[in-house]
This record gives C-alpha cells, sequence and structure tokens, in this order.
C-alpha cells in the first residue's frame, strides 16, 4: 500500500509541476499576445482622426471656392460610410483572438486541473489499510474513467495551437506591410514548424519502417513521444485499416512500443 501511494504522490506532483510551469508560460504568452491584439482590435472600426482630415478637406474646398467667386456647401461622406476592413485584417484579429482565447483556456483548464489534482490528493482517515486502499483504488480509476489524464496532456497542446495561430498573424500582417521581412520571417516560422511537424510524424514513421526489421539493424526507438504525435499515428493505423485492408502494430499507449521492442527483440538491449 505505502509503494501505491508513494506511486501516485509522485505521479500527482509531476502533474502540477507540469501545470505551474505551463501556466508560467501561458501567463507570458498571453501578455505579448494582448499587446498586439489591443492595437490591431482599432483597425476593425473607424479612425476617428479621418473625420477630423474630411472635414478639413471640406473647409480647404469651400475656402478655395470662395476665391474663385463660387460658393456653397460641398458634402463629404462620413467615416463610417467610406470605410471598409481588408480581410487580411479580419483575417489577423481572428488569428490573434483564437490564440489569445486558446491561451486563456489552457489556463482555466489548467486551474480546474489542479483543484481536481488536490481533491485527489487529500488525505482521508479509514478505520483499515484495506479501506484505504480501496478509496486510493477508486479515486485513481475515477480519474482515468472521467478523462483528467488526457485533459492533463492537451495542455501543452493547446499552448502550442496558440502558438501556431499568433504565428499565422504575424506572417498575414508582415505580407501586407513588405514582402522582404515577410519572406525572411516565414522562412524562420516555417523551419519552426517543420520541426514540430517532424517530431509529430516520426514515432509513427519509425513504428512502421524499423520496429518490425528483419535485417537486424534495428535502431533505438524515436523518443518523440507527444499526445499530437500519439494522435497521428491512430489516425495513420485507422486509416490503413479501413481504406487499405492493411493491419499495423495497434498500441494502447506510447509505452507499449518501447515493451513491444523488448519483448520481440530481446538480444538488442539487455539490462547489465
Amino acid at each position: 500500500m505505502r509503494k501505491v501511494d508513494q506511486h501516485n504522490d509522485d505521479l500527482c506532483r509531476g502533474w502540477k509541476e507540469d501545470i505551474d510551469t505551463l501556466l508560467v508560460f501561458a501567463g507570458l504568452f498571453s501578455a505579448a499576445v494582448t499587446a498586439f491584439t489591443i492595437e490591431s482590435y482599432q483597425w476593425l472600426k473607424p479612425d476617428p482622426a479621418d473625420d477630423a482630415v474630411r472635414l478639413l478637406q471640406q473647409i480647404s474646398q469651400q475656402l478655395g471656392g470662395n476665391l474663385n467667386g463660387t460658393t456653397g456647401f460641398l458634402p463629404t461622406a462620413s467615416s463610417d460610410q467610406n470605410f471598409t476592413v481588408s480581410a487580411s485584417i479580419i483575417r489577423i484579429n481572428l488569428f490573434w483572438f483564437l490564440s489569445l482565447i486558446t491561451s486563456f483556456s489552457s489556463v482555466l483548464l489548467g486551474i480546474s486541473c489542479k483543484q481536481w489534482i488536490q481533491e485527489h490528493r487529500r488525505v482521508t482517515y479509514t478505520n483499515s489499510r484495506k479501506e484505504a486502499l480501496a478509496l486510493s483504488q477508486l479515486r485513481d480509476e475515477s480519474l482515468r474513467r472521467w478523462g483528467v489524464p488526457g485533459l492533463l496532456v492537451s495542455l501543452p497542446v493547446m499552448l502550442q495551437l496558440a502558438l501556431v495561430l499568433f504565428f499565422a498573424g504575424i506572417l498575414d500582417l508582415l505580407w501586407s506591410l513588405n514582402t522582404v521581412v515577410a519572406a525572411l520571417v516565414s522562412a524562420a516560422v516555417g523551419v519552426t514548424i517543420l520541426f514540430l511537424l517532424g517530431t509529430v510524424v516520426l514515432p509513427t514513421y519509425w513504428l512502421l519502417f524499423f520496429s518490425n526489421r528483419e535485417d537486424g539493424n534495428h535502431p533505438c526507438p524515436c523518443p518523440y513521444k507527444s499526445p499530437q504525435a500519439w494522435f497521428f499515428y491512430r489516425l495513420v493505423t485507422r486509416v490503413a485499416h479501413k481504406w487499405f485492408g492493411t493491419d499495423i502494430l495497434w498500441l494502447h499507449d506510447w509505452s507499449r512500443s518501447d515493451l513491444h521492442l523488448l519483448r520481440n527483440f530481446p538480444g538488442l538491449w539487455s539490462a547489465e
């Protein structure tokens, strides 16, 4: 029982530390995105300074008409009537506000998860060790059945999505301003996105093409295991089975891939 309690405490402590780290990053990132959205949302409405410019133009035209011997009022349309929002401005605000909302949503979810973990670890005094063990198992099972571990692993995915949306808004803005700067920044962002996509694809690629090789040359398993990589693996296995009738190694989680390797090729890595 003591080992079980220690394992649960270590697991919950690790979860809380991960959440704290993600909350700090989400707070800093949200502050940065907020600074951009404060400026960008003003592009969606008319600028009051435009009315002053139009009024001055109207006065100048009237004064010029008086000097030429023509008088009369020259009507000008208001800024609300002439104002239009470009598609680029709409996309930029959409990207940045979605990024901000996604980041704030991850903060809300992270705080909720910390509350759930706190209640999960709350000490409840019982009359027997057997009852205490049963209570611990009941709480662990409730966490799994209600998807709390899945929600926890979704937190970094949400923050990565927020970053991608922020990058999209930045690139859209730069391409509307200067092509040289936009091209260089796009190249930098492209390298980052390609690296992220590579870490998503490589674990599945390794499992499909290297885990069952019969020539004795088996490289070490790919360590880029993440929730998004797991989603890609499950997607590939489902598509291959449904559309092509191909049965691919089916795993319940990433740890089973390493266990599959050790069981099928025990001589490759042995404990000293």
